[in-house]
C-alpha cells in the first residue's frame, strides 16, 4: 500500500481518527503522515458537509452495511476541492466487534471536469438547436405576416402604420389607447372604445376612448347582458345597424350617447383568455360599415391581441422571475444563518467530546459532568434553532396550526413568570408579574401562548443590564386580553422598530446575539390566534412587547376544544 501512490488508503479507529497514512494520501490530500494521524477524517469532508454530520453518517451506513461507496466533492490540507471516489470498509475482529474503518480514495477531478465540459458542451449545443428552430419558426411567421401585409399593403397604409406602432408598445394602457385611435384611422368611425373585463363575470370597464359619441374612460356595466359578453359568446365580430338587434340593457351607455348609431364590435381573445372588445361607433347619419372595413377592424383586433397576449406574457415572466430570485435569496439567506448559528454549537459539542474520549487527558468525574452539560447545551440549542425554522416554515406555508383550549390568561402568565424568576435573579434583576382583574380566559393553545410569553422575557433578560427591571403584566377588557413585557433595556432605534417581527432580522448592535427568528415566530402564534403583537419603545429607557388576544364566546361559559 506504501508504494501506491494513485491511491490514498489509510485505516480509521471506529471513531474516525486516522491512524495509517501512505504515500498516495500524502499526494493526494496534501497531509504529512505527522499532521493528520490521530485527526479526525473530518476534515477532508467539506464545511456544507461536516455542519450537516456527514462524516459521522458515513461511518455509521459503513458499520451497518460493511461498506459505503460514493463519489463527492472532498478537500485537501489547503483547502481546494477535488473529486474523490471513496470506498470505505467496516474492519472486525474475530470476534465480530467493529476495530476500525480502511478507507481507499481516489482523485478523479480531471474525469469530473472532462464530464462536465462535455455535459456543458452538449447543452449548450442543444440550447442553440432549440434558438435556431425557435428563430426559424418566428421567421416563418413573421414571413408569413409580413407576405400578408405586402399584399394590402397598397390599400392598408395606414392600418400597416398602426400595427407597427402597436406592436411595439411595452404598456397596456398605451397599447389600449393606440387600438382605440387607430380603430378609427382605418374604419374612418366617428368613435372607438375598449372595453376589459376587469373582473370575471362582474364588470366590464372602458379603458380606452378615442373620438365622439363614446362613453367616458372609466365607465362600469355588469358583464352579463354586456355587448362584450354578447361578442365573446360569438368569437366573432358583430355589426349592428342603427343600434337595431340590442337593447338599453346592453349599453346603456351607447344608448344615452349615440342614439341610432351604427356599432362594429370585434372581440379581443387571446389564446386561452378574453381580453376584452374593440367597439367602433358611427353617428346616425353616416353610411353603415363597409365589409371591407370590417376586416380590417378584424386585422387590427387580432395584432392588439397578439400584443397584449406577449405583454401579458412578459409580465408574468417578469413575475417568475422576481419569484425565483426571491427564492433563491429566501434559500441562501437561511442557510447562511443556519449553517453560522449551527457551527458554534457544532464545534463545542465535537471539543467536548474529543476531551472526554481522549484518555491522556485525566477528568474527574465533575470535569466528566460538566462537559456532558456543555455538550446537552449545544444540543438543546442546534435543536430549539431546528424546531424555529420548523416553525417559521410552517407559519410561511400556512401550515401552522394550534390545539386551543379555554385556559385562564393568569394561569398562562404566572407560569411564564415562575419558569423565569430564576432566571432573572441569576443576573440579577428585578422582576414584577402583575395579573389585574378581569383578565379571565382566551381560547388559546397554551403551549404556543407560553413560547411568546418565553420569547419576549428571554430578551427581556438578555437585553437588561443588571440590576434592572422587567415587568410582565395581564389586562383584559370585553375584546381582548392584553400580555405585556417591558424591560429598562437599552430600548430599539425607531428605524429598527417595523422590522423586530421579521425573520432573520437583528438590529446591528445585537447581532450575532439569536437567529432572529423568535419574534418572527411570536407573530406567526399570534396571527394564528386572530391576535397581534407590537413593541413600543424609547431608546435608552427600554421596551414593551406585547401580545393581544381576542375574546371568545366559546370561554364565556365552558371549556372548548378546537
Amino acid at each position: 500500500m506504501e508504494s501506491v501512490r494513485d491511491y490514498a488508503i489509510f485505516a480509521l479507529d471506529p471513531t474516525g481518527n486516522v491512524l495509517t497514512w501512505n504515500t498516495g494520501a500524502e499526494l493526494i490530500k496534501g497531509y504529512r503522515p505527522d499532521e493528520i494521524i490521530g485527526k479526525n477524517f473530518s476534515n477532508f469532508y467539506t464545511p456544507e458537509e461536516q455542519a450537516v454530520g456527514k462524516p459521522r453518517r458515513v461511518l455509521e451506513i459503513a458499520a451497518r452495511t460493511g461498506q459505503y461507496e460514493e463519489e463527492d466533492w472532498r478537500v485537501r490540507k489547503d483547502g481546494s476541492r477535488f473529486w474523490a471516489s471513496v470506498l470505505i470498509t467496516a474492519l472486525h475482529d474475530a470476534s465480530g466487534a467493529l476495530v476500525g474503518f480502511a478507507k481507499v480514495t481516489r482523485d478523479l477531478t480531471d474525469r469530473r471536469l472532462a464530464q462536465e465540459r462535455e455535459l456543458a458542451a452538449v447543452r449548450r449545443l442543444a440550447e442553440e438547436e432549440a434558438e435556431r428552430h425557435a428563430l426559424e419558426a418566428r421567421e416563418a411567421e413573421l414571413r408569413a405576416l409580413n407576405r400578408e401585409l405586402e399584399e394590402r399593403a397598397r390599400e392598408e397604409r395606414a392600418l400597416r402604420t398602426l400595427s407597427q406602432t402597436i406592436t411595439g408598445a411595452v404598456r397596456v394602457p398605451e397599447v389600449m389607447r393606440q387600438i382605440a385611435e387607430g380603430a378609427i384611422a382605418v374604419s374612418e368611425a366617428d368613435g372607438a372604445y375598449v372595453e376589459q373585463i376587469v373582473a370575471p363575470n362582474k364588470d366590464v370597464e372602458v379603458v380606452a376612448v378615442a373620438g365622439s359619441a363614446t362613453p367616458p374612460c372609466g365607465q362600469r356595466v355588469a358583464y352579463p347582458g354586456s355587448l362584450t359578453e354578447e361578442i365573446i359568446s360569438r368569437r366573432e365580430p358583430v355589426f349592428l345597424g342603427r343600434m337595431e338587434g340590442f337593447g338599453a340593457a346592453m349599453a346603456p351607455y351607447l344608448a344615452a350617447n349615440c342614439e341610432g348609431c351604427s356599432v362594429l364590435v370585434v372581440p379581443l381573445i387571446g389564446e386561452q383568455s378574453v381580453l376584452g372588445a374593440l367597439v367602433l361607433v358611427r353617428a346616425r347619419d353616416e353610411q353603415p360599415f363597409a365589409h371591407g372595413i370590417v376586416n380590417r377592424v378584424r386585422t387590427l383586433g387580432d395584432l392588439a391581441s397578439i400584443t397584449l397576449q406577449r405583454l401579458a406574457a412578459l409580465a408574468e415572466s417578469e413575475r417568475r422571475r422576481a419569484e425565483a430570485e426571491a427564492a433563491v435569496r429566501g434559500r441562501d439567506e437561511v442557510l447562511s444563518i443556519v449553517s453560522h448559528d449551527l457551527r458554534n454549537p457544532l464545534s463545542t459539542v465535537t471539543m467536548s467530546a474529543a476531551l472526554l474520549r481522549d484518555p491522556e487527558i485525566p477528568l474527574s468525574e465533575e470535569q466528566r459532568q460538566e462537559q456532558l452539560a456543555v455538550i446537552a447545551r449545544s444540543a438543546q440549542r442546534m435543536n430549539r434553532l431546528i424546531q424555529d425554522l420548523l416553525d417559521v416554515a410552517r407559519i410561511e406555508g400556512g401550515r401552522f396550526t394550534l390545539c386551543c383550549r379555554c385556559e385562564d390568561a393568569g394561569a398562562l402568565a404566572s407560569e411564564a413568570c415562575e419558569a423565569f424568576r430564576p432566571i432573572a435573579a441569576a443576573k440579577p434583576l428585578t422582576f414584577t408579574c402583575t395579573i389585574e382583574p378581569g383578565s379571565g380566559r382566551i381560547l388559546a393553545d397554551r403551549d404556543r401562548i407560553l413560547q411568546v410569553l418565553s420569547n419576549f422575557l428571554n430578551n427581556a433578560v438578555k437585553f437588561t443590564p443588571k440590576h434592572g427591571r422587567i415587568t410582565l403584566q395581564v389586562s383584559g377588557d370585553d375584546r381582548a386580553v392584553r400580555f405585556r413585557v417591558s424591560d429598562t433595556g437599552p430600548g430599539i432605534e425607531p428605524e429598527d422598530a417595523p422590522h423586530v417581527f421579521s425573520r432573520f432580522w437583528q438590529a446591528k448592535r445585537t447581532a450575532h446575539l439569536g437567529s432572529g427568528l423568535g419574534l418572527a415566530i411570536a407573530k406567526g402564534i399570534a396571527e394564528a390566534h386572530h391576535g397581534t403583537v407590537a413593541v413600543e419603545s424609547v431608546p435608552g429607557q427600554g421596551s414593551t412587547f406585547s401580545l393581544v388576544v381576542p375574546r371568545s364566546a366559546e370561554c364565556a361559559n365552558g371549556d372548548a376544544l378546537t
